[in-house]
């Protein structure tokens, strides 16, 4: 009820703040930018309640007889040997990296990958299960499994073009393109 309630002052009251703040007097300028981070400011703060309502539901069990599945389950910690790289270019540069390894019995479902440039070489660690600390230059993403039992994982990147190689961080070989 509080999403509609925000989203209707959002419709009503923002472009009367938009046109207010382009045409209105100082004040009139003042009280519509004002306006305009308060409604921000709901907006974040029902949106963290949101979260919060939804990670205590499933942490309490079945809600209104729905079953809550977990959405993570325990993993080991381990290390994968990645098998090949793609390398997704674009006009602009180099966008994305997918790693993939063969997948165990208990794959996790997220690995940390960490990374490391240095001219047209890029080295990667991959971390599965729980980090104690993360490294810099580390972000967490989720791992996918294919039907031929194959976990892999897409890497995000914007790096200027050119030809990259990309090496095991662990052995410093690199890793096969596909």
């Amino acid at each position: 009820m509080e999403a509609l309630v925000l989203g209707v002052a959002w419709l009503l009251i923002a472009p009367c703040c938009l046109l207010l703040l382009f045409r209105g007097r100082p004040l009139l300028r003042i009280t519509s930018v004002l306006t305009l981070a308060l409604l921000e400011v709901a907006t974040v703060g029902l949106n963290h309640s949101m979260r919060h309502v939804e990670l205590n539901s499933a942490a309490s069990g079945p809600a209104a007889g729905r079953a809550v599945q977990p959405v993570t389950h325990r993993c080991a910690s381990s290390r994968p040997i990645p098998e090949g790289v793609r390398l997704a270019h674009a006009r602009r540069g180099l966008r994305a990296v997918t790693v993939w390894w063969p997948a165990t019995p208990g794959e996790c479902d997220t690995a940390t990958v960490t990374w490391r440039r240095k001219d047209h070489r890029l080295t990667l660690w991959l971390q599965e299960g729980d980090l104690v600390t993360e490294p810099p230059n580390s972000v967490t993403l989720p791992v996918g499994v294919d039907k031929r039992g194959v976990a892999s994982v897409t890497l995000r990147l914007a790096l200027p073009p050119g030809r990259y190689q990309v090496l095991d961080g662990r052995t410093r070989v690199r890793i096969p393109r596909r």
